[in-house]
């Protein structure tokens, strides 16, 4: 029974450091000063933690905390009989722990929980024996009424010290194997994942009121939407002296048809009306407009064209570059049982801070913001921004994905749980900036679930392009995602004041002295995250905003 336990104490010990150690400040923290005892927690009030993750998970509630100031993150257990307390220290060398036998004495000996049992932690009683990460120690104490059994392990995983310590205690009189028993069957159950679980679960009402909704707007719009060709009217086709072909035309087609020329994305407004200005390339002898409608009817247009010796031999254009504009978003308050999260806004006033002076962007900063305020924000640049500019959204907070469904959700500060009326689809952010005239724009999400706005085109490598000017001269839509489609992501490690992705994004923003493409930051970016947590950062294309092929987002450096 004895190899049992730290056999389950030792695999423990490996799910929090990959799992629990992933998602600190994902939770309400306060800090904590000098080495925990279980009993501190006891006399804690709740903040925002809870319950069981699954249906046989026993742990009646969990608390988080941070001390900033020595490094080192907690999560209490409390469970039938006893608690669990998880402690990792990001600068073990700097406070180290002590031999588990010394450490079980240190915070059981003389403890309030031990003392008023009538209990004494002798070290000539504890039991000590290596265990496949680390050494642990154990003593059984019984009484009368009870036995309980109180544990320390430590492991080191390579970069920082974790230990996992507890008591369990059954009632009667016993040589402690009821014990010994009690915690087997609890460590087999508890999930030790930081809260994750709990949360998602949180959002259940609210994702089934979306799709609730969804569902009727679906069925109210199919008639309009399904089955209807759109259709490609040319209104004029000249070609000037200089050798460019002017297009006009008209789309009729249900709302967002994407209309494009050779593969580029043409602009109509709101009466579907277009003007296109192209110069043919050599040999060129047609174009193509082809328009694509949400339910995936099509339509085509031939144009015959002719490409004069005269343009041909036009000089190159300069590259034209208009305003860099920046919307930086953190979101941090939330209403509870929401928690609060502890980075977003140190984040966006980093990021705000190195974007408007390292790279020359006009900021709007805006720091816990409500849905409307920030559908305001996107109708305020889509007025604004022209077709030379470019723009970079940065968002930090919460983000939420509907497993069932697929999609994700940014949520404003006003986001309730019972009710998704406030949640801000990815499928929305699309819509928006699929109108903004902006021609390069990236989103850089740094929220849970952030890699869903990457699925219709993940780009991992040079697409198309040769050269900046190629780059230059398309319309670019990208994504810049902290994590993966079904990932949660790290807020920081205790003492950072950013988030790991925030930190080493603003650090490759930092060293870049030139030129420095999308693919090549997001390439960068993912392999530092990497190094530091099992989150893989994302870089993909949204289609349907208007992205061209072999298009990229550009940050230049003042």
């Amino acid at each position: 029974m004895t190899k049992r336990i730290l056999h389950l104490l030792t695999g423990v010990l490996f799910l929090t450091i990959t799992q629990v150690h992933h998602h600190p400040a994902r939770s309400e923290v306060s800090r904590a000063k000098g080495p925990l005892v279980l009993s501190q927690w006891e006399a804690t009030s709740a903040s925002g933690s809870k319950i069981s993750f699954r249906d046989n998970d026993p742990v009646i509630e969990r608390r988080w905390r941070i001390d900033a100031e020595r490094n080192i993150y907690s999560e209490a257990m409390r469970v039938p009989g006893g608690s669990f307390l998880f402690e990792w220290r990001k600068n073990s060398a700097a406070i180290p722990f002590d031999a588990p036998a010394k450490e079980l004495i240190r915070r059981y000996g003389k403890s309030t929980e031990v003392v008023q049992r009538g209990f004494s932690i002798e070290e000539s009683a504890i039991r000590t024996l290596p265990a496949g990460n680390g050494d642990a120690s154990y003593i059984i104490a019984s009484s009368a009424a009870e036995s309980c059994i109180y544990f320390f392990q430590l492991a080191n995983n390579g970069r920082a010290d974790s230990a996992l310590l507890g008591s369990i205690c059954v009632q009667g009189s016993s040589s402690g194997n009821n014990a010994l028993q009690q915690l087997n069957q609890i460590l087999d159950q508890v999930v030790f994942d930081g809260g994750a679980i709990a949360r998602s679960k949180l959002f259940d009402s609210a994702f089934a009121q979306i799709r609730q909704k969804e569902e009727s707007v679906k069925q109210k719009e199919a008639p309009s939407k399904t089955g209807i060709k759109p259709q490609i009217e040319l209104l004029s086709v000249q070609t000037t002296s200089s050798g460019e072909t002017l297009i006009e035309g008209r789309l009729t087609a249900p709302g967002n048809t994407d209309l494009r020329m050779d593969g580029v994305w043409v602009e109509t407004d709101a009466r579907g009306q277009f003007k296109i200005k192209s110069m043919p390339r050599l040999n060129q002898q047609q174009y193509i407009l082809t328009a694509l409608t949400p339910g995936g009817e099509r339509a085509e247009k031939t144009i015959q064209v002719t490409a004069k010796a005269t343009a041909l031999q036009q000089p190159i254009q300069p590259i034209q570059f208009g305003r860099n504009v920046a919307l930086v978003i953190g979101n941090a308050h939330y209403s509870s049982p929401i928690p609060t999260l502890a980075t977003p806004s140190n984040d966006a006033h980093s990021v705000a801070d190195a974007l408007s002076k390292l790279y020359g962007y006009e900021v709007r900063l805006l720091l816990d913001v409500r849905k409307g305020e920030l559908i305001d924000a996107f109708n305020r640049l889509q007025a604004e921004l022209g077709e030379t500019d470019s723009l970079l959204v940065y968002y930090a907070g919460h983000g939420v994905a509907d497993k069932e469904t697929g999609k994700g959700y940014w949520l404003p500060v006003d986001a309730r749980l019972d009710n998704g009326e406030n949640f801000l689809p990815n499928g929305e952010v699309s819509a928006l900036l699929r109108q903004v005239r902006a021609r390069r724009v990236i989103i850089v999400s740094d929220s849970c679930f952030s890699g869903s706005l990457t699925q219709e085109q993940s780009i991992i490598q040079k697409r198309g392009y040769t050269s900046l000017r190629d780059m230059a001269r398309l319309r670019s839509r990208t994504v810049l995602a902290s994590s993966g489609v079904d990932e949660k992501v790290v807020d920081s490690f205790p003492g950072d004041t950013n988030s790991i992705f925030a930190k080493h994004f603003l650090k490759l923003l930092s060293m870049n002295d030139g030129i420095l493409s999308g693919v090549q930051l997001s390439s960068l970016v993912r392999g530092l995250v990497l190094r530091d947590v099992r989150q893989t950062p994302q870089y993909g294309a949204i289609i349907s905003a208007g992205h061209d092929e072999g298009a990229d987002f550009i940050f230049r450096r003042l």
